[in-house]
């Protein structure tokens, strides 16, 4: 018999727990019987709300009337429908304090069952968006979940091979379904609800979050697709949605922000992405693991007074507390938006962060820059002030976007395209044409950075974001990802079901021959960074990006090229072992460029012989620390240095030390 795990639940907590999982149930129902209602030709989708976010309530005001208000059961169930009502009795006896933990688990399942009856009747059962749906026991489950009379507490067990605590299991747990393509037993659903409690609590071990985690990776050497699809939510959809299938994941990035923004408010009154709940994200991170990069929003920054020297202290220490904790639960990326900053503001700020935050290596800091706004540029491009201030507006702003985050030291540059109007006009074609794209995604490859593209994406959209080799395009607003009243603005549910349609378009695009080509470019584009291309590869590499822009019509010209490149095309992709196979394509190149930087033969072999033993040995960590340290630190700052002047590429975000000043 393989070994059991215990924990004791007590009756408090499993009253919180149930609360949970009643919310859940909740939203989940709103969510199919909207979808249905929409569906069905009953009218477009109408809301006068924000988007639900948290807050705290007495006990004892937990009545039917209060939770049916707060859960806006009216929007869900008809006039004359009385089920509404019914499920709101239930869940306040459930939750009243002198309930006992039998009859609390009792009214639970009673939920859990009306739960299947209503999704059932809504012909929704066999369809992408019946969403989490709680099912009846399997005749072997992994969880089980038993009420104990004499103590009044609940007996939760699962076997040890799922992990040693109730996060870890949970977390495993999810994987499994996923692997199994099924929907949770009633146990292994308050389980999970369980462990979204443990999150909450201070004291619990969360470091399995870290460890079950995912890097972004590397340009033209990712896993399934060099363009990654930011599928954008608060962070319920994700769990009820995106999570649900390991196919919805492939290629995937999870990404957790607001994307909701009403008609009346400007972008001066309300950001046009806003930070999420970190609670919401843990949960996420609890549901997502391994299976592919999730990633938060933390905003442009907040102002105190609106003068930036006076406000900067706390905004600083405030969003790198917030970027440091999301880190801690496996954030593969923080994006900062510099809007409303200048050049030198921006700069400043960067750097200010990225003293403060704490994070692995492969975790990645990210600048969004706004086309939309009056940029105030007030530095050259080796980052020393100027007299003259230039203002920069929409394809202005690009290159020196690029030029400052590099000279900032973060790791990679977004592009936003979000205007006053909502839902936005996709940046890509129309306010970056393609050669613009893949252009500045070439500039930005160039200098070792990560890029990508947000505003406005819809299907049509997408292939050209693949033709220009970015990096990951984020979509999640209103009819592609989001429901949204088109007069006031709200969102309404999440849009699962059409993952895989956006996938599919995403898939065919990179199945092109521009499309193989611009994953090329981004390969090759990466070995120069990193210096293990050779010079016959390089002339090629400049060769490819002409014979990609759009004015070239002469197919054969790419098909000749990239023959002769297959031997690039051929290299391995990294998985989750990013500085190995950088290590390994230095190592392994017959001319690599950075080898003309060491001062004599013995440096050159003295790298290869460091650096072979930990790809022997398969020591990520140790390669990692010596990407930014050493001899293959030093090489590649005197490589990029002689290459790229005072933009010193990915080598520069190395060659930071943090000071007082």
């Amino acid at each position: 018999m393989p070994k059991s795990l215990q924990f004791k639940v007590r009756a408090r907590e499993t009253r919180k727990v149930a609360l949970c999982c009643f919310q859940y149930v909740i939203r989940n129902l709103y969510n199919v019987r909207t979808k249905t209602r929409c569906g069905d030709g009953q009218g477009r989708f109408i809301s006068n709300q924000q988007l639900p976010f948290p807050t705290e309530i007495e006990e004892n005001n937990l009545t039917p009337e209060m939770l049916s208000d707060l859960l806006r059961i009216h929007v869900i169930f008809d006039h004359n429908d009385k089920r509404g009502q019914k499920l709101c009795t239930q869940a306040s006896i459930m939750l009243t304090r002198d309930t006992c933990v039998k009859e609390t688990m009792q009214n639970l399942r009673f939920i859990f069952e009306d739960h299947r009856i209503l999704t059932s009747e809504w012909a929704a059962q066999q369809a992408d968006y019946i969403g989490t749906v709680p099912g009846v026991k399997l005749k072997v489950s992994a969880i089980s979940v038993n009420v104990d009379p004499e103590s009044n507490c609940l007996l939760v067990q699962w076997p040890s091979s799922l992990g040693e605590n109730v996060i870890t299991a949970a977390l495993k747990l999810q994987s499994n379904l996923r692997e199994d393509n099924r929907q949770p037993t009633e146990d292994e659903y308050f389980f999970t609800h369980l462990a979204y409690h443990e999150l909450s609590e201070t004291h619990c071990d969360k470091s399995v979050l870290m460890k079950e985690s995912r890097s972004l990776g590397t340009p033209g050497f990712r896993t399934h697709s060099n363009t990654y699809i930011a599928h954008t939510d608060p962070g319920e959809g994700h769990v009820l949605g995106t999570t649900r299938r390991t196919d919805w994941l492939k290629g995937s990035t999870v990404h957790v922000e607001y994307v909701e923004r009403p008609r009346n408010w400007t972008r001066i009154d309300c950001e046009s992405y806003r930070f999420p709940s970190s609670v919401e994200f843990s949960r996420v991170r609890l549901h997502v693991g391994a299976d592919a990069p999730s990633t938060f929003y933390v905003g442009r920054p907040l102002k105190d007074c609106g003068d930036f020297k006076k406000d900067l202290l706390k905004v600083v220490h405030t969003t790198s507390t917030a970027a440091s904790y999301v880190f801690s639960l496996g954030a593969a990326e923080c994006k900062f938006s510099m809007e409303g900053l200048s050049t030198s503001q921006a700069l400043c700020y960067m750097k200010e962060i990225r003293s403060q935050v704490r994070r692995s290596k492969w975790q990645v800091l990210s600048a969004a820059w706004n086309l939309n706004q009056t940029w105030i540029d007030d530095i050259n491009d080796e980052g020393q002030s100027t007299e003259d201030n230039v203002e920069r507006h929409g394809k202005d702003i690009v290159e020196k976007a690029v030029i400052t985050t590099c000279l900032g030291g973060f790791d990679k540059v977004t592009l936003d395209g979000a205007s006053e109007t909502y839902p936005s006009t996709c940046i890509l074609p129309h306010q970056l044409e393609e050669y613009e794209a893949l252009a500045i995604v070439h500039f930005a490859h160039e200098r070792g950075l990560l890029t990508y593209f947000s505003a406005g994406f819809k299907y049509i959209n997408i292939p050209y974001a693949v033709r220009s080799g970015v990096d990951g395009i984020g979509i999640g607003g209103a009819g592609i990802l989001h429901y949204m009243d088109t007069e006031s603005g709200f969102h309404g549910p999440y849009m699962e079901e059409n993952i895989s349609a956006i996938l599919k378009t995403r898939d065919d695009a990179a199945a092109t021959l521009k499309g193989k080509a611009a994953c090329l470019l981004a390969r090759l584009d990466t070995m120069y960074d990193e210096g293990s291309i050779s010079c016959a590869e390089d002339e090629m590499r400049k060769d490819l990006f002409s014979a990609l822009l759009p004015n070239n019509t002469d197919d054969m010209q790419i098909i000749k090229m990239s023959e002769k490149l297959c031997h690039v095309s051929g290299l391995p992709l990294e998985g989750v072992l990013p500085y190995l196979h950088r290590a390994k394509r230095l190592v392994e190149a017959d001319m690599p460029v950075l080898r003309n930087y060491c001062i004599n033969e013995k440096e050159w072999k003295q790298l290869t012989h460091e650096l072979g033993q930990l790809i022997r040995d398969e020591d990520e960590k140790s390669l990692m620390r010596e990407y930014d340290n050493g001899l293959w630190q030093l090489l590649r700052m005197r490589y990029h240095k002689k290459r790229l002047g005072n933009i010193l590429g990915s080598s520069i975000r190395q060659s930071l030390y943090t000071v007082k000043k």
